[in-house]
């Protein structure tokens, strides 16, 4: 009923209440590591936080530093609801070990692409009269891979 009565849409509702169902773990998880593109490279290490050439983007996080702690939250937190698989599959992801951890500095793609492309989404919305919100209009993902070439 909120949804269908919310002046914005009932789209932009669920969109705006998709975080209540993050445990708040998660919430301040992502808050630490950040939602804008200049926030997300507060813990780069390449030369410049600029990759160059055909250097490698990859770059293990230390598994003492809170960057590492954070990202491990924010991978093995699950929604506030109760999961459809059950309490077992919960208690099994809770458990899993997490041998690496990765950050992908490539400054060329966030300068070329995800940096536009933040904007474009920001643009549209105020154009719309609405509130770009990071952390509701831009989410946290995970991609894991052994084909490192696939990243």
């Amino acid at each position: 009923m909120d949804s269908a009565l919310c002046r914005e849409g009932p789209e932009l509702h669920m969109v705006r209440t998709w975080p209540e169902r993050l445990t708040d773990q998660r919430l301040e998880a992502e808050k630490f590591l950040g939602m804008t593109p200049s926030k997300l490279r507060q813990f780069w290490v390449s030369p410049g936080r600029k990759s160059v050439g055909n250097q490698d983007f990859l770059f293990d996080v230390p598994t003492s530093s809170m960057e590492f702690r954070m990202v491990a939250t924010a991978f093995r937190s699950s929604s506030s609801d109760a999961s459809a698989y059950g309490p077992t599959a919960r208690e099994q992801w809770s458990r899993m070990r997490l041998s690496k951890i990765q950050r992908i500095e490539n400054s060329m793609q966030q300068d070329g692409g995800i940096q536009s492309y933040y904007n474009s989404v920001r643009s549209s919305f105020e154009a719309m009269g609405l509130e770009f919100v990071p952390g509701v209009h831009t989410r946290w993902l995970f991609h894991g891979s052994r084909d490192t070439d696939s990243i």
